[in-house]
């Protein structure tokens, strides 16, 4: 309809391009420039929102196109299916840009212009993709199946900020990388032609991604401004990640190769495009996501971020907070990937696969079994409840007649030694051993017993399912470092001496055959950790324990020697705030920065400027 300064309504514009069912009709916008536009005047037509679909195209093809490797592009036909996925791409982009126009017609003029403006732009790339296709091999659009990628990620948005967060700040962000990708690609094949014409899309691009830059910005401002706005965001990164729902992330804003340039250009901020250029997240595939699980709170929010040692890029890990960027980007520069960071699983909670690291085994009945089957063997060691712990004080004081007049209580379900309980003769009073048990024993169901040794090192091997061997992987033993209270502290990222284990008498036989035998008769695939050390017996003679414990789980063994990748011949430490206290400093950062002056730095392998942190872990020289 005309209006009546004899200019042509937008929302007419956008209603015959939306409903179209010709190529020509998608392309519809093209024959009216921005002075025959009037984005003031209100729509006049019926909206076609209730169909939520735009119309749809003669297409009848059904042959389907596997989009080809660049090494076939010296082909003409290869980088002519190339140039149809990206014409199947403008397509999807044209009839999402018109359902914007027709969803939000009170939105700001300018955003509208803007929108009209960018799709104009999807037109004129669609139309040279076709003529460009046609020359090359023959193609038109349509000869071949398309898909609906953008349109089904954009059919839901709710406001003009869900528009320009996915359209303009995913699906065109990443086109900066493809655009400049592959124009490079169709030059290197003798293509001067099509990498002309990505050159020319690169630019638009730059300008569609500057329009959802600023439009952000806006409608951020203005929610910030809002006191009935209660999730306001910190910023606009994580107003950006909080606006792309799943299972849309902040990866599928970047292509294979990513260009930083063009996004500074189009007025991303430097913290944004690093945000950017290292972001982790699925582009399909099913992620394993990642969960510290310590049994205690406050260690686990500590160390929430050690899989990104060894998550894959299309993986998530679970925390309550972020790990600032510096630290991303040091890790990322070991790695060149990171997981995603997910502080709500949400949808995701169903869609991913679940590990935890250090899952306590307590619903697992094959750790009972193999503990009573016998496959380690524990001489001066006993098992029992909390409540026959009452009955057996006889028992128990005898165990404790040894050299160290010690014994150490295990709590089945501790995590690195957290729930051990270390108890001399001295506490082992026959009128005070009910209280005793009352107060200290009462919060496990069940503990394992054992005499305390004088012991020279503790060690730890790993066993690892290979799936295409179908074998296990037994790691060499690594010595491990713990408290005075048998928590863990730490890993030397080497293969432990083999002087110190020829030097030292088997207690008795090692049960890691057995052990294996076990493992494979119940399929058991999950990474096991062994512990074991070694000792002074009663006579002061060293003698060797193979096994101590046996871990169906992720341990901290199994987190070392994923660092051991990147910090090998090192020492992987973890650092509480009374450590802190005993080296004269008061922060993780403090730290970081002595072993620095100390030349014994290598890595925070957790986050040190994130305050009020009680627990860290450092990789050290």
């Amino acid at each position: 309809m005309e209006t009546e300064h004899n200019k042509t309504s937008v929302f007419e514009i956008a209603l015959k391009v939306f409903s179209a069912t010709t190529l020509d009709d998608k392309c519809h916008a093209w024959n009216f420039p921005f002075s025959d536009v009037d984005f003031d005047a209100p729509p006049s037509v019926p909206s076609p929102l209730g169909s939520m679909d735009p119309g749809k195209l003669d297409f009848r093809a059904t042959e389907s196109l596997p989009f080809p490797s660049t090494k076939e592009f010296k082909d003409a036909r290869a980088r002519a299916i190339a140039l149809y996925f990206f014409a199947n791409h403008e397509l999807l982009a044209i009839d999402s840009m018109a359902y914007v126009l027709l969803k939000f017609p009170q939105a700001p003029v300018d955003f509208l212009r803007g929108v009209y403006g960018t799709l104009r732009d999807e037109q004129k790339h669609l139309m040279k993709y076709a003529q460009r296709m046609k020359e090359l091999a023959g193609f038109d659009v349509g000869d071949f199946k398309m898909n609906s990628y953008f349109w089904q990620h954009l059919k839901s948005i709710q406001s003009p900020k869900d528009y320009v967060c996915r359209m303009s700040l995913v699906f065109e962000q990443a086109n900066l990388d493809f655009a400049a990708e592959y124009a490079e690609h169709m030059r290197t094949s003798g293509d001067a032609v099509s990498a002309s014409i990505l050159d020319s899309v690169l630019q638009d691009e730059i300008s569609h991604v500057r329009h959802g830059v600023q439009w952000q910005s806006y409608f951020f401002d203005r929610e910030q401004a809002s006191e009935s706005s209660s999730q306001v965001s910190l910023n606009l990164w994580e107003d950006f990640v909080k606006s792309i729902p799943f299972p849309l992330n902040a990866r599928r804003a970047r292509g294979n190769k990513f260009f930083g340039e063009p996004r500074l250009q189009a007025g991303l901020s430097r913290d944004f495009v690093d945000r950017i250029r290292i972001a982790g997240g699925s582009r399909g595939r099913a992620p394993l996501a990642w969960h510290i699980n310590l049994g205690d709170e406050r260690i686990e929010r500590d160390l929430e971020t050690l899989p990104a040692w060894w998550a894959l890029e299309s993986d998530q890990v679970v925390v309550r907070r972020c790990p600032d960027l510096e630290w991303q980007k040091s890790v990322f520069a070991l790695r060149e990937q990171l997981p995603e960071w997910v502080q709500n699983p949400g949808p995701t909670a169903k869609w991913a696969r679940w590990d935890d690291v250090k899952h306590s085994e307590k619903n697992d009945p094959r750790w009972g079994r193999i503990f009573f089957e016998g496959l380690i063997q524990k001489p001066k060691a006993l098992v029992m409840s909390t409540q026959d712990l009452m009955d057996s004080f006889s028992v128990i004081r005898e165990l404790a007649q040894g050299p160290t007049e010690k014994l150490i209580f295990k709590s089945n379900h501790g995590v690195s030694g957290r729930g051990h309980i270390v108890l001399s003769l001295a506490h082992l009073q026959e009128d005070h051993w009910p209280k005793l048990v009352q107060e200290k024993l009462k919060n496990q169901n069940q503990w394992g017993i054992e005499r305390y040794y004088d012991r020279i090192c503790d060690f730890s091997r790993q066993i690892e399912w290979n799936s295409q061997t179908q074998e296990y992987r037994v790691h060499d033993p690594r010595i491990f470092f713990v408290d005075g209270r048998f928590q863990y502290r730490g890993t030397e990222l080497r293969k432990g001496d083999r002087q110190i284990f020829v030097n030292a008498i088997e207690e008795s036989q090692d049960p890691l055959p057995r052990i294996l035998e076990f493992l494979k008769l119940n399929h058991i695939s999950h990474p096991i950790g062994l512990d074991g050390f070694i000792f002074l017996d009663e006579n002061g003679v060293r003698k060797i324990r193979w096994v101590s414990e046996i871990n169906l789980r992720f341990t901290m063994g199994w987190v070392a020697l994923k660092l051991e990748r990147y910090f090998p011949g090192n020492q992987f430490r973890l650092f509480s705030r009374a450590d802190l206290k005993q080296r004269g400093v008061g922060t993780f950062l403090e730290l970081e920065n002595q072993l620095k002056s100390e030349e014994r730095f290598c890595a925070a392998v957790t986050p040190t400027r994130t305050a009020q942190r009680l627990w860290g872990a450092v990789c050290t020289g």
